[in-house]
């Protein structure tokens, strides 16, 4: 897949001067072949790094998340390839063009990009792009276009989510070109919403396994409850690095993970987004698959932990 277009109006909101962890290291960035297994440096298994500990959810959820995850990043992204290609990002930008919203509460998906009129002017739908079952994408301008409250809340905790960012709180790596994407999920546990900083492929062949946050945010939009670190580097696989016969292919990729006994949503993401399985090796030594949008364990005959 290629790298994800952004709309450059939103991620300015955040991108302006935000830290970095830093560029990976040439020992991280060089993906090596074994067996069919491009696998990548890391911290010694057993080893976890002085981070704060992150919320945790089973295994079942944490799956459904990574899905829930990839979904509203592939729609966000050929919606705004479409309404890119039949409005125009300059039209867009000069009607005050300032983000968007992936609704996927109704039976079609929808993405809703929103426009502010002028400084300290609400927001309101500009242009909505439609996933009608079977069929292709349809831009349609709103014949109300004002928010629902869902997606009023939703903006709100996206902004409360990069305000600590924007600030220098939290260190985000640096990317080659453009910003974070970012994904709005319900909070499925407690009332409020899940708001993930993801960061985005350099290349065709690099696998951004780290360097991505999950922020809970209040039902209201308006709260950060917590900000959870969801790796402790900005490990990058690299496919182009393997060296794999003239007829062969990668057949998987392979991690250390130490922020937590499992593996993640982004994780499930990734593997996703890759199309390809990722096999995880946890600090309590466990080895996990995460393939075709499910977290098992792997390979060590051993039950999944209860966390």
């Amino acid at each position: 897949m290629k790298p994800r277009k952004l709309l450059p109006l939103f991620i300015a909101v955040v991108a302006l001067s935000l830290p970095a962890f830093g560029a990976s290291s040439s020992a991280e960035t060089q993906a090596k072949k074994r067996d069919g297994i491009a696998t990548e440096p890391g911290k010694t298994a057993g080893t976890r790094p002085n981070l704060p500990p992150i919320r945790e959810f089973d295994l079942e959820m944490l799956s459904r998340l990574g899905r829930e995850i990839y979904q509203h990043d592939q729609l966000a992204w050929v919606a705004t390839d479409k309404v890119f290609a039949q409005v125009s990002e300059a039209t867009i930008r000069a009607e005050g063009g300032c983000g968007w919203v992936v609704d996927t509460s109704g039976a079609e998906p929808l993405v809703r990009f929103v426009r502010r009129s002028g400084p300290g002017a609400s927001e309101e739908a500009a242009y909505d792009v439609l996933f009608p079952k079977g069929d292709k994408p349809v831009v349609a301008v709103p014949k109300d276009r004002t928010l629902t409250p869902h997606q009023v809340r939703v903006r709100a905790a996206l902004a409360s989510a990069l305000a600590p960012f924007a600030k220098g709180e939290y260190p985000l790596c640096k990317v080659a070109r453009g910003g974070y994407n970012f994904v709005v999920l319900d909070d499925p546990v407690e009332d409020g919403f899940l708001v993930y900083l993801l960061r985005p492929k350099d290349t065709r062949d690099s696998v951004p396994v780290g360097g991505h946050y999950r922020v809970s945010v209040s039902a209201d939009g308006k709260t950060v409850k917590q900000v959870d670190r969801l790796s402790a580097s900005c490990l990058t696989l690299n496919k182009g690095a393997a060296k794999t016969p003239t007829d062969g292919k990668i057949v998987a990729l392979s991690m250390n993970h130490v922020v937590s006994n499992t593996p993640v949503e982004t994780h499930v993401f990734v593997s996703l987004q890759d199309k390809l399985p990722l096999f995880v090796v946890t600090p309590d030594g466990r080895l996990w698959n995460v393939e075709n949008g499910m977290i098992t364990a792997a390979g060590n005959g051993m039950p999944p932990p209860k966390i």
